[in-house]
C-alpha cells in the first residue's frame, strides 16, 4: 500500500514532468494555470468558512457548482504553440485532454492537503492518474 506522500508525489507527477518542458509558452502557461487555481480555492473557502453556521446543503452545491466551473474555465491561451496545442486535444479514455489531467495535478500540487477541495474539482482525474501509475489497477467507469 502507498503512503501518503508517495500518493501525492504521484497527483504531482504529471504538473512537474510539464514543468520540465523549457519553452517560456509552456511556463508561462503552467504560471497561469497555478495561479488560477487560487481563484476557485478562494470562493470555497470564502463561501465555507468553518465559523459560517449558516451553511445549509443547497449554499454547499451552490459554492460547489460555482467553485467547479471555474476550475473548468481555466484553459490555456496560447493554444497556437503545439505543446500547448497537444494537451488541449483529447486521447484518453474518454476523451479526456491532457490538460484536464495536468490541471488536476496542478490543483492537488497546489492545495495538496485541502482534500475535500482538491477532490470536488477533480476528483475523476485524480483517480485516473492514480490508476495509471500503477500496473496492477484498472479503471471501472
Amino acid at each position: 500500500m502507498r503512503g501518503k506522500d508517495e500518493e501525492e508525489c504521484t497527483l504531482q507527477e504529471p504538473y512537474w514532468n510539464a514543468r520540465a518542458d523549457d519553452p517560456p509558452v509552456v511556463q508561462q502557461e503552467l504560471d497561469m494555470l497555478y495561479d488560477n487555481l487560487a481563484g476557485s480555492f478562494h470562493h470555497w473557502g470564502a463561501r465555507l468558512r468553518k465559523d459560517n453556521k449558516d451553511i445549509t446543503s443547497k449554499h454547499y452545491n451552490q459554492t460547489l457548482d460555482q467553485c467547479y466551473e471555474r476550475f473548468q474555465a481555466i484553459i490555456p491561451s496560447n493554444v497556437d504553440h503545439p505543446t500547448v496545442n497537444c494537451w488541449m486535444k483529447p486521447w484518453f479514455g474518454g476523451g479526456k485532454a491532457y490538460w484536464e489531467i495536468l490541471r488536476a495535478s496542478a490543483l492537488a500540487t497546489r492545495y495538496a492537503r485541502k482534500s475535500p477541495f482538491v477532490l470536488r474539482m477533480a476528483g475523476k482525474e485524480l483517480a485516473f492518474i492514480k490508476t495509471s501509475s500503477d500496473p496492477h489497477a484498472r479503471t471501472l467507469s
